[in-house]
């Protein structure tokens, strides 16, 4: 099952990096609450186009 989510997971980043018209389509209306920070929000999924805020703990990206 693993296999088959990173071949699609790598179709859509391939398909995304070829394509930038459909980038600010991927997680149109997304969010990401997290206690986790994301390091690199300038690649695949996210390729620059999410805001992120600090909310004590956590942090949000949308």
């Amino acid at each position: 099952m693993k296999k088959h989510i990173a071949v699609f997971r790598d179709e859509i980043k391939n398909r995304l990096d070829k394509e930038e018209k459909y980038r600010e389509m991927l997680f149109r209306r997304g969010y990401l609450l997290t206690d986790s920070e994301i390091l690199n929000t300038k690649e695949f999924p996210f390729y620059d186009k999410w805001k992120h805020v600090e909310l004590g703990k956590y942090n949000l990206y949308v």
